[in-house]
């Protein structure tokens, strides 16, 4: 493994819970790659977490900012959020952080939009959302004891019961106007009035900084779409056919991250004839894309605009507490559906396969093409019209090839405002830049024809404006023939049904970086106890609740003695909870459990136990000396709490 390994929202909502060993994924998380030293057996998580913040922060590059945005959420959605108690929310918040740089280098690991991080003080706990390049999927995980004085340890979380708010199988976010973060001016005013460092970490901001981790949220979320369609839309009882649809898909994903736009709707492209077929047999109505949004909550919606803001600890615990049209439990519908027929289907799963293909992989890409020998030039002589000012020329030009542009002329740049190339759409392109030669060359990656031709140059004249042209193109078209041969050859699986993968798909063109094994703990400790009545709870709550985590409170773990005795303390908000079954979505005051999303809940709505579940609630209530029409009446913050551990 490089050294690069070495050097190293969102409220995360995934809870603190061990899979069995056979849930745990092939590979390790990029987070796990980063905190494991090469050789070692555990993992050795940065601590406290501005260190850790600085560590991450070295390893992206940082031409574009700060690449690591970062919010408080006092007031947010985690299962954490009542840890400090109600009288410390805007002493302990928590920290989320989002990675978004890109690497430095192609041979450092791609970060962005891939790790993200959820910090609460009182808890101890990290929590980690982590892509997991050879799985194909983001990892759920948890770092115990992360506190002064104490060891952290890296473990997997339970994936079942994140899965009930991460419904995307990836992180979640806020809709704007983010007014649960630190870009709310009143929640900032609040964090600064606790009077506390806050970890020395930079918080005070807009919510610009909450945009950038929206936005981060939003393209992890085409992952996952991403690889279903590169593993199973491509897949073919054909294997020459299925190896060659995944070989096109890289060609096209390439040539439009490299300036080319794709153009045409999928069942028009021969070579993705077993995508098309796919598509129409599994998705007819369309590949639905998830979504990983949850709506923007206002803590203090409730206070005018000329009221203090409540400071009071039981109301603050009412503020905090999460009606069901908030909630990230509830069900979400998706953003939209991939339909083969449309003209934006394609563009969308290239742009979807180009969030693996880091920007500086295009720049060296760019930059290697741009020097392979052989390549065939082409030199246009364009008509322009020509328009001198005082401190610029303007040009409009085009040529009977379809290439059209206006740019505007100064001393060392030509400023593109408008480029059209061949039948491609009109587009504005980075400036072009003076050469020694006295021609101009663009800045970055060169624009390209729908064919691939890349603008490298463009001399400027009195006489004449050129535009030279070159189909450098070959050795990446030997590089995809060369997949193609190794996948079919069995040397390789960078075309097969794996989930796609950046080094598998890019080396030996670029220098990549390589996996070390990194090991996380997936042991899991289930309660068995031996008592009928209880058995449905097990059967429907106990993926959630069988663990010794105080969130989600444990209540269905440990000896028969001691689950009776945590159920009766739970009773009065399961029997609430197990109650908005009754209503219709919309119409709850809170979430109903098992959460809708689970497998639980279809169960539950479709056996007996829901009603028998409740019946013996009931009895417990009454037995313990609540009456159960009075507490159905008390606001859910109110009930007693469901503290277990």
């Amino acid at each position: 493994m490089r050294s690069a390994w070495r050097t190293l929202g969102l409220p995360l909502l995934c809870g603190l819970w061990l899979l069995p060993a056979g849930g745990r994924a092939e590979g390790a998380s990029l987070f796990a790659q980063l905190m494991t030293p090469p050789g070692q057996p555990v993992a050795r998580v940065t601590y406290p977490i501005e260190a850790l913040v600085a560590q991450l922060r070295g390893q992206v590059s940082t031409n574009d900012g700060d690449g690591l945005p970062l919010v408080l959420i006092p007031l947010g959605r985690s299962l954490q959020r009542h840890t400090a108690g109600a009288a410390h929310y805007f002493e302990s918040p928590r920290v989320v952080v989002a990675v978004t740089g890109e690497p430095a280098a192609t041979d450092r690991p791609l970060l962005r939009d891939r790790l993200y991080l959820g910090y609460h003080e009182a808890a101890g706990v990290l929590e980690v959302i982590s892509y997991n390049d050879t799985a194909g999927r983001f990892e759920f995980e948890i770092v115990d004891d992360y506190r002064d004085g104490a060891t952290p340890r890296l473990r997997a979380a339970n994936r079942g019961l994140c899965l009930a708010c991460h419904q995307n199988d990836a992180p979640i976010f806020s809709r704007q106007t983010w007014d649960e973060t630190s870009g709310s001016p009143a929640i900032a005013r609040l964090l600064a009035a606790a009077g506390r460092d806050l970890y020395g970490l930079s918080w005070r901001h807009g919510v610009d900084v909450a945009n950038a981790i929206d936005d981060a949220t939003d393209r992890a979320n085409l992952l996952s779409v991403a690889q279903t369609v590169w593993q199973h839309g491509c897949a073919s009882i054909d294997r020459n056919a299925a190896v060659h649809c995944r070989a096109r898909l890289l060609w096209r994903t390439l040539l439009d991250r490299l300036g080319s736009p794709g153009a045409g709707r999928l069942t028009d492209d021969p070579a993705l004839a077993p995508l098309a077929a796919h598509w129409t047999q599994h998705w007819p109505d369309g590949l639905p894309v998830p979504s990983p949004d949850i709506p923007n909550r206002q803590p203090f919606a409730a206070t005018l605009p000329w009221q203090a803001l409540p400071t009071d600890p039981a109301e603050l615990r009412r503020v905090a507490d999460v009606a069901e049209r908030f909630d990230p439990l509830a069900l979400r519908p998706p953003l939209g559906h991939w339909r083969a027929n449309d003209a934006a289907t394609l563009p969308n799963i290239t742009h979807a396969l180009g969030q693996f293909i880091a920007d500086v992989d295009i720049a060296a890409l760019d930059h290697t093409l741009r020097g392979a020998a052989g390549m065939h030039a082409e030199a246009l002589t364009l008509e322009c019209s020509r328009r001198p000012r005082p401190d610029r020329e303007d040009l409009d030009c085009h040529h009977a090839s379809g290439l059209a542009l206006s740019a505007r002329r100064s001393a060392g740049q030509l400023k593109i405002d408008r480029l059209v190339l061949g039948a491609g759409p009109a587009r504005s392109a980075a400036p072009f830049r003076r050469g020694a030669d006295g021609h101009f060359h663009p800045t970055g990656a060169a624009p390209r024809t729908p064919e691939g031709a890349a603008l490298r140059r463009i001399e400027i004249t009195s006489e004449r404006v050129r535009a030279l042209l070159t189909d450098d193109l070959a050795a990446l078209r030997t590089h995809i023939d060369g997949l193609v041969a190794d996948t079919l050859a069995g040397r390789s699986d960078a075309l097969a049904d794996a989930p796609l993968r950046r080094a598998a798909v890019l080396s030996p063109l670029l220098p990549m970086p390589v996996e070390h094994p990194a090991p996380v703990p997936t042991l899991a400790e289930r309660s068995s106890p031996d008592d009928p009545e209880l058995a449905p709870f097990y059967k429907h709550c106990g993926l959630c609740h069988d663990s010794t985590e105080a969130f989600p409170p444990g209540f269905l773990h440990g000896t028969r003695e001691a689950v009776r005795v945590a159920v009766d303390r739970c009773a009065p908000r399961m029997a609430r909870r197990l109650a908005m079954w009754s209503a219709p979505a919309g119409a709850r005051e809170k979430t109903p459990m098992p959460p809708p999303a689970t497998p639980q809940a279809g169960d539950i709505q479709h056996s007996g136990d829901l009603a028998s579940m409740r019946q013996w609630l009931d009895g417990r209530l009454q037995a313990n000396g609540h009456t159960p029409a009075q507490l159905a009446t008390r606001p859910y913050a109110d009930l007693p709490d469901c503290a277990v551990f």
